[in-house]
Formats: structure tokens, C-alpha cells, sequence
């Protein structure tokens, strides 16, 4: 009888249930000049689970630094991870988007890296500028950086001027059409406009972003899930020009969102939960960008040949014609805004990891 209880109680009593593996990643960046480095991982012996994830998705290395990931139990502090490298090659660690301190030895360096959130993708170099109703994320294209579809071949340096300069142009025209106050008072969440990356930053153990060709996004981030229903892909040529959006739906959502191809002339519009249309974005026939909302709209046209001379936004709601140019300095870590060839705007960010650390208006 008492076996036979024993029996019982042993099969009733479940397995523990490990916790999942988080995913984490680590950028080390070099000292100038540093060249090819050979690296190794050692992770600490109280973390049997730890384990490098080594693939053309996961590991790269350029002029400016390496990066690597592993998995690892979630929320546990991985402390006394031992990176095999010639320390005086290394002048900074970051994980996730964090910087972390290390101890040099004669061959290696030494760091702890704690739990990260899983956005905080340790090769992505952005800065988020935001105001009520708007998130302008501005990825730092980087040459020295370069990888993926990006890797080899003509850099596009014109197309990510033009972007940056819709970027800052498209933020204007929001704010003249009133929609990012219109997204703060009805709680719809907030408008992103983004750019593109340029250095196939990991996103998952089998996947990176290739992000190609160069395009830039106009689309809402619900504040509600799904948080994305649908996102615009407006694509640049070559001359600075736009040519045409292609549009792509969450899965689920209902057929009133509408996705696919939108040639020149076509307008795409965008959704409020309710299915109104909140603001539609035409491409032209040469190239612009029309944004159009509630009975008005704003045109935003190139000041030259392309938009990496500037973008012009003329709009219909009584106010005068700006145009926009935009500077990044990456050694700087420097956006500089110029409205009317007049500096107005300074955004100071971490030429490291694009954190933003402080900005300046000028009236």
C-alpha cells in the first residue's frame, strides 16, 4: 500500500517547468584603426544554458566594431561572460542599446550582461525625435557599417539624403493638417515616420533586416494591438525621387485595410478602428508625396533634381511654402534641421548606439 501510494504521488507530481531562453546580444565596439579582430566567448559555469548563436544573421564585424548573440535563461544576470580579444583593441561595450563597463586582462575583456528587451536589437543605430501625436526614428546610414543587401555595390547615400529630408518635411505636413493632434485627442496612438537601415541588424536567431531597396514609412502605430495594421513602403530611386508604395497588412486584419502595390497617382488611405479614413499618401507622376486629410493637403516636392536637395512643403491650409534640408554628422552624432536654409533644429544623439541625449529649437 505504501509503494503503491509513493507511485502515485511521484507520477501526480508535474515536471518544473524551465523557463524560456532569452535572446540577447552584444556589440563591441573597436578602438580606430583597430582592424580584423579574432574574438571567442566564454560564458560563466553557472550558465549551463548559455550558449552562442553563431550564423550570417547573428554575427558580423565592420571597420567600427563586432557583434554577437546568444541565448541565455531569461531575467538571470549573466555575470563574468569572458570575451577572448585583444583589449586594447576595445573601447566600449554595449548591450541591447545599454553600455556596459568591463575589466581588461592581459587577453580578454570581462562584462556582465543583464536581461534585455526584446526591441532593444543591439545592431540598430537610430535616434527617435518625438513630439505629441509623432515619432520620427532616424536610422545613422553608415557606410563603415554597411551590410546585408547594403553590403557591396552603389552606396545610397542620395537616397537616404532624400529620406531624411521627407522625414522632417513629412512631420511639418503633419502638423499643418493637424493629425498629430487629431491621433492625441481620439487616443489613436502616434504617427511614425522612419527611414531605413542600412546594416542588416539582427531581429531573431534565423533573421536579420534587410530593409532593401531604400525607402521611407508614413503609418500609425495603433495604440491599441494589433499595434500595426498596415505599413507603407515608399520607395526612393536612385534621383532622389519617389516611385512607388507598397503596402503590407497585418495578418487578421479586416478587408476595409487594404495592402499591395500603389503606383504613382494611386492613393493608398489609412484607417481609423472605426475605418475612417484618417489621412491618405499619393506618390505623383513626378515623384512627390502628396499627404491629404479632412478636406486638405500638403504637397512635399523636391527643391532640385531630387529630394536629397531638399524637400518643399506647400500646403493649402493658409500657411506660407518652407522647404527642408536635414544633416546628419555621424562622428558627431549631429542632426542639424534647416527650414528655409535658416538652422532651427539640433538633435545631439550617441554616435554609438543613436540614443537621443539632448535637442535645441531655435526661434
Amino acid at each position: 500500500m505504501f509503494i503503491a501510494l509513493a507511485v502515485l504521488l511521484a507520477t501526480a507530481i508535474p515536471d518544473p517547468v524551465m523557463p524560456a531562453d532569452s535572446f540577447r546580444g552584444v556589440r563591441v565596439l573597436k578602438v580606430e584603426g583597430a582592424g580584423l579582430l579574432r574574438w571567442s566567448v566564454e560564458f560563466p559555469e553557472d550558465c549551463p544554458r548559455c550558449r552562442l548563436i553563431s550564423n550570417e544573421f547573428t554575427t558580423a564585424q565592420n571597420p567600427k566594431e563586432f557583434y554577437f548573440h546568444f541565448a541565455a535563461p531569461a531575467q538571470q544576470n549573466i555575470r563574468g561572460v569572458r570575451l577572448h580579444v585583444t583589449p586594447s583593441k576595445v573601447r566600449r561595450v554595449i548591450c541591447g542599446r545599454t553600455s556596459t563597463n568591463f575589466v581588461k586582462t592581459d587577453d580578454e575583456i570581462v562584462f556582465d550582461v543583464a536581461p534585455q528587451r526584446p526591441e532593444d536589437l543591439v545592431a540598430e543605430i537610430h535616434t527617435e525625435i518625438r513630439s505629441p501625436g509623432v515619432s520620427l526614428r532616424i536610422e545613422h546610414a553608415d557606410v563603415q557599417r554597411r551590410n546585408g543587401p547594403y553590403a557591396k555595390g552603389r552606396w545610397p547615400a542620395t537616397e537616404r539624403a532624400a529620406v531624411l529630408n521627407l522625414q522632417f518635411a513629412a512631420r511639418d505636413a503633419i502638423h499643418r493638417l493637424a493629425l498629430d493632434r487629431q491621433v492625441v485627442e481620439k487616443n489613436l496612438g502616434v504617427i511614425q515616420v522612419m527611414g531605413f537601415d542600412t546594416n542588416y541588424p539582427t531581429l531573431a536567431e534565423d533573421r536579420a533586416h534587410d530593409d532593401f531597396p531604400p525607402h521611407w514609412h508614413l503609418h500609425l502605430w495603433w495604440a491599441t494591438d494589433p499595434k500595426i495594421r498596415t505599413i507603407d513602403h515608399l520607395f526612393v530611386e536612385e534621383n532622389g525621387r519617389l516611385s512607388h508604395n507598397h503596402v503590407a497588412r497585418n495578418k487578421g486584419i479586416g478587408a476595409k485595410q487594404r495592402d499591395g502595390e500603389f503606383a504613382a497617382n494611386q492613393t493608398f488611405e489609412v484607417l481609423t478602428p472605426d475605418d475612417e479614413v484618417l489621412f491618405t499618401e499619393t506618390i505623383t507622376s513626378l515623384g512627390g508625396f502628396v499627404l491629404a486629410a479632412q478636406s486638405h493637403m500638403c504637397s512635399l516636392t523636391p527643391v532640385n533634381s531630387g529630394f536629397q536637395s531638399g524637400a518643399r512643403v506647400a500646403c493649402d491650409v493658409g500657411r506660407p511654402v518652407h522647404t527642408f534640408r536635414v544633416t546628419d554628422d555621424l562622428d558627431k552624432g549631429l542632426l542639424r534641421i534647416y527650414v528655409d536654409d535658416r538652422l532651427v533644429e539640433k538633435h545631439v544623439y550617441d554616435p554609438d548606439t543613436g540614443m537621443l541625449k539632448k535637442s535645441t529649437l531655435k526661434r
